[in-house]
């Protein structure tokens, strides 16, 4: 019986071995690719969200300072508001007057990139407003007049920084009715 020389024997062979390390590194590099940027939209949609609930909450505060003025000034430049409550009695309802005023003025004020309360000077209402508008372009306005006398609209907008130097933003604009305003 002849003698088969070209018989296969079985087992791989080392070129077998190193095509199959190759297409194995090559999928496990794209899969970590896909995490790495996965990872990271994550991050930065949570930092979107809590940047969008920061300033929705700013808003919020805001209008609560806002609603029961019977008056309000927005300073020239509209990075401020001064504003007075009615007047009230002696055991902190508001008189029957329907244009008494409180004698001290209230503000909200713009400082070194924060919006503050008079009322609460030591804990800023939004921190990181940037000094223009990343939608416009423009001078951040944080309140500007109403249709009438009775309301203020007010812009909010903040910023943040993530890793590599992204920089995301959040910003609201909002109508507050002053509840109590003089009526002009």
């Amino acid at each position: 019986m002849p003698i088969n020389c070209f018989k296969r024997k079985s087992g791989t062979t080392m070129v077998e071995v190193l095509v199959g390390i190759g297409v194995f590194a090559l999928v496990t590099l794209g899969a970590t690719a896909v995490l790495i940027n996965t990872l990271r939209s994550s991050d930065r949609t949570r930092a979107q969200s809590d940047l969008d609930a920061s300033v929705a909450f700013a808003a919020e505060r805001v209008a609560g300072y806002l609603c029961e003025a019977r008056t309000a000034t927005i300073d020239s430049d509209g990075l401020g508001l001064t504003y007075k409550y009615p007047a009230t009695n002696g055991d902190g309802t508001y008189t029957a007057s329907k244009t008494a005023t409180e004698s001290s003025n209230r503000q909200l004020y713009l400082s070194n990139g924060s919006l503050y309360a008079s009322d609460d000077p030591n804990r800023p209402i939004l921190t990181d407003i940037p000094s223009t508008d990343p939608e416009t372009g423009l001078p951040i306005t944080i309140f500007s007049a109403g249709i009438n006398s009775r309301e203020v609209i007010v812009r909010l907008v903040t910023r943040k920084t993530l890793a590599g130097n992204q920089t995301i933003h959040s910003a609201i604009t909002s109508r507050v009715r002053l509840r109590n305003a003089v009526q002009s």
